[in-house]
């Protein structure tokens, strides 16, 4: 017993002693890695590449960005921003000068350059944060990459509420000894269920393959011709966009010829117009598209290209409104810049963000829908449609650009309900089971409400 117990000793002395070892080893790795850290965040701001940086971010807004952008508007909203790192620092301009002041005493004053030549603002701008640094302990303790963020994170406010600075990761992510294997097939953030031949698509984002996943639906259904009960719901709710030209693409099974989106900017690329392939899918099946307000980007593409031609009914509350579509740019710290360059238009000619998209059957009054059965629901839809001090002309004519205006008064009302079931839903489907119905709304010049 006395040597057993002796061995067991022994043995969890070894255990004590080489836990130990390892939480000292582990810990020593976390610290070192911390300095690492801590050290790649303490880069000085230097002249030299502080101006190739700066260059870099003012010649691809003067290039890229949809908007003819003002760059002194520009650097001095960024001046702006680093009083918040010293609340001591403040500029004045005077004529074709600029003076940097710190507790109300004249620093220095500087020439600003009469042209929009990007190396000479970028010059201007790390003089200027040079200057302050000698004479704020606030600013001289700041890497050049806290100054950038803390800088650009105002500057870019002058532009849009897109375009918007990335600074570089300081984690170096460590490179995998395991073979990286090959994606096959599509990867969907999307949902199928089929309810008595009516294909139901959620889809969450667009991305690659998607509108071959719709496509798919389409072949379903028209190869099944015995089954006239048939249509497709594609869920467009709370999706936030994605890619454009998959977007485009699921427009374009629908829609037989014409103009699907149009977009434009400064630059030569960014004015693209995408016309719909005459000899695509363009079948004959009953379509409704939920939307609602986090309906944005390519999301609000297909439901406004669908929508201007007829293709299709637009269910619940008006979109989001995001019109403009962003491109990256690489800086030379390894950050990054979005840069919004150009703007989208519906087939009609409707500016996203100006107007967002709006359903032609409106379900925002979730609390009146919730309290009338279906059938008094669909009764009431058609007495709307019925009504002739309801109808209008439909006008066709394109050419009147924005005397066509739509008006967003299709938002989501406040409601009580703790009721979890899908009310949008509920009403599509009962709508493709009554295909009269369906193209009676369809032809409705006007929005349907309840």
């Amino acid at each position: 017993m006395t040597v057993e117990l002796v061995k067991r000793t022994i043995f969890f002395k070894l255990i004590k002693n080489y836990l130990f070892v390892v939480v000292t080893i582990s810990f020593s790795l976390f610290l070192v890695s911390c300095e690492t850290i801590v050290s790649l965040d303490r880069t000085k701001l230097e002249r030299n590449t502080g101006i190739e940086f700066f260059s870099a971010v003012y010649k691809n807004i003067l290039i890229f960005h949809r908007d003819q952008p003002d760059i002194s508007t520009i650097m001095l909203a960024g001046l702006n921003g680093l009083a918040n790192i010293d609340n001591r620092i403040h500029h004045e301009l005077s004529g074709n000068e600029i003076s940097i002041n710190l507790d109300q005493s004249s620093k220095t004053t500087l020439q600003l350059p009469r042209t929009n030549n990007p190396s000479s603002w970028a010059t201007l701008t790390i003089e200027i944060i040079l200057q302050l640094q000698n004479e704020s302990n606030n600013l001289k303790d700041k890497s050049s990459n806290h100054i950038y963020s803390v800088f650009l994170e105002h500057a870019l406010l002058t532009l849009d509420e897109y375009t918007r600075y990335q600074p570089a990761s300081v984690f170096k992510p460590e490179k995998s000894s395991q073979p990286i294997k090959e994606k096959t097939g599509f990867l969907f953030p999307n949902e199928l269920s089929i309810r008595d031949n009516i294909r139901i698509i959620k889809i969450s984002s667009f991305v690659s393959g998607t509108s071959e996943l719709i496509k798919r639906q389409i072949q379903s259904i028209q190869e099944n011709n015995n089954n006239s009960n048939k249509g497709i719901i594609i869920d467009l709710r709370n999706n936030r966009g994605g890619r454009l030209d998959e977007a485009v693409a699921a427009a374009d099974l629908f829609i037989p010829e014409g103009t699907i989106l149009k977009t434009q900017g400064r630059h030569p690329d960014a004015n693209q117009h995408y016309i719909a392939t005459p000899d695509n899918t363009n079948p004959n099946i009953p379509l409704i598209i939920l939307i609602n307000n986090a309906t944005a980007s390519a999301a609000e593409v297909l439901a406004a290209a669908i929508n201007d031609h007829d293709k299709g009914l637009l269910l619940g509350t008006h979109s989001y409104g995001k019109g403009s579509v962003q491109r990256v740019r690489y800086l030379p710290n390894k950050g990054t810049l979005n840069i919004t360059w150009k703007e989208l238009f519906t087939p009609q000619g409707f500016s996203f963000t100006e107007f967002a998209v709006s359903p032609k059957l409106c379900t925002a009054n979730k609390n009146k829908i919730s309290q009338i059965s279906t059938l008094t629901l669909l009764e009431s839809i058609l007495e709307k449609i019925n009504n002739k001090d309801f109808r209008r002309s439909k006008t066709v004519d394109s050419t009147q650009g924005k005397d066509l205006k739509v008006d967003n008064k299709c938002k989501i009302l406040k409601s009580k309900l703790v009721s979890t079931e899908d009310y949008d839903l509920k009403i599509a489907l009962d709508i493709l089971a009554n295909k009269r119905l369906y193209i009676e709304i369809i032809n409705h010049p006007s929005t349907i409400d309840f």
